[in-house]
């Protein structure tokens, strides 16, 4: 009985985790009044984002000064495979709100 409530702890906390973030190769950027748009190759979303727009974007907010910054450096130099965290709390926004980014070497 232990072993079957350790295995649902560890699944369920995996489900979170694919629940709001995604691993990939930036392919293309574009910027709006609100912020940066951030897209992957596969076009891939977390999961809570699906359905909400058929681009496959996610926002970088123009507040979170700190996170586009660090972006667009290594953006810049050339280094786009990243893992995209976004908010857990996500309105009815078109784009889903990107709060972390991981970039990978």
């Amino acid at each position: 009985m232990k072993i079957i409530l350790l295995l649902a702890i560890l699944l369920t906390q995996q489900v979170f985790a694919a629940e709001t973030y995604v691993s990939g190769r930036v392919s293309d950027i574009t910027s709006t009044t609100d912020g940066l748009l951030v897209r992957l190759e596969t076009r891939e979303v977390p999961r809570i984002c699906e359905n909400r727009n058929p681009w496959g974007y996610l926002i970088i907010p123009q507040a979170r000064k700190t996170i586009l910054a660090a972006f667009l450096m290594n953006w810049a130099r050339k280094k786009p495979q990243v893992t995209l965290y976004v908010d857990e709390n996500q309105g009815s926004a078109s784009f889903c709100t990107i709060k972390q980014i991981d970039h990978q070497s």
